[in-house]
């Protein structure tokens, strides 16, 4: 009788650390997968009217690669009638996984732009140096205040290279 009552102790404790380990596993992984934020967009394209033509054709690339993309153009009904400066800080701070900024003499010098740059620029100080900001450069221009170090691609690579090229960071971000 008393080796049984071992026996069943010592089943009970193993099945109890069994199941202590199990869900200290699962809360382990539910947490790792918490800290990774699901973004509304996968890009938001920031731009001058200028450059709408180019960024037309890369938002149509985008899309048609399945990725999601905040675009002005797509959002006019959900834009209407928004307080703009606010609602636009939040797509480019929060709302997306990256910020691609086609760079370009016009773009230094919108206010909406400059607004733009500026929610995106906050979102990347927040990151503490996670890659946010991708910038394709339109006509070899600089942008104030933004550093010449930061790797970016030459709008003339075209559309489709620079869809592919997203796509390659959104898959790698995601492992």
């Amino acid at each position: 009788l008393g080796q049984d009552l071992a026996a069943k102790k010592l089943k009970s404790r193993k099945e109890s650390d069994f199941e202590f380990e199990l869900t200290r596993e699962y809360k382990t992984f539910a947490k790792s997968f918490d800290q990774r934020p699901v973004h509304e967009f996968d890009v938001a394209l920031s731009f001058a009217g200028e450059q709408r033509q180019f960024v037309r054709e890369l938002a149509t690339t985008l899309k048609n690669r399945g990725i999601r993309v905040f675009y002005d153009n797509d959002q006019q009904a959900n834009l209407w009638g928004k307080n703009l400066y606010d609602y636009l800080f939040e797509i480019y701070s929060k709302k997306a996984t990256y910020c691609l900024i086609v760079v370009s003499r016009e773009y230094a010098e919108k206010e909406w732009a400059v607004h733009e740059r500026r929610a995106a620029q906050q979102r990347a100080f927040q990151d503490r140096g996670e890659e946010y900001i991708l910038p394709v450069i339109y006509d070899g221009s600089e942008l104030p205040s933004f550093p010449t170090t930061v790797g970016h691609i030459d709008a003339s690579e075209g559309a489709a290279k620079i869809a592919e090229m997203l796509a390659t960071k959104l898959s790698q971000s995601r492992n």
